[in-house]
C-alpha cells in the first residue's frame, strides 16, 4: 500500500505544478498543491477523531483483557521501551526494517 501512496506523490505533483517561468504563478501553484495536501490531511485527522473510539467494547485478546482487569501501575512507557531496546530479536526487526527503507526509499 506504501508504493501506491509513493507513486501518487511522485504523479500528482507535476500535474499541479505546471512548468512555468513565472515564479510568482509558478509559487501560486506550489501553494495551491500544499493546501490540497494540508485540506486532505486535516480531514482524514477529522475523520479518525471522529469514528476510531479510544479503545474497542470487546478486547481482541485475551492479554487485553487481563491488562485491563489488572490496571496497574507497574506498567510504565518508559519500561516498555527499555525492554524492547533490551530485546535482541526487536533490534534486529528495527535494523533490517531501517536499511530496507532506507533502499527503497
Amino acid at each position: 500500500m506504501a508504493e501506491l501512496g509513493v507513486a501518487i506523490g511522485f504523479l500528482l505533483p507535476p500535474i499541479l505544478v505546471p512548468n512555468v517561468d513565472d515564479v510568482n504563478d509558478l509559487a501560486y501553484h506550489i501553494r495551491i498543491m500544499f493546501y490540497i495536501s494540508a485540506s486532505l490531511a486535516t480531514f482524514i485527522l477529522i475523520l479518525v477523531v471522529i469514528v476510531f473510539q479510544e479503545r474497542p467494547e470487546i478486547p481482541p485478546t485475551q492479554s487485553q483483557v487481563q491488562a485491563r482487569i489488572s490496571r496497574s501501575n507497574d506498567f510504565s512507557y518508559m519500561a516498555s521501551i527499555r525492554r524492547l531496546l533490551c530485546n535482541k530479536a526487536f533490534m534486529l526487526l528495527v535494523i533490517s526494517y531501517g536499511w530496507s527503507i532506507l533502499f527503497y526509499y
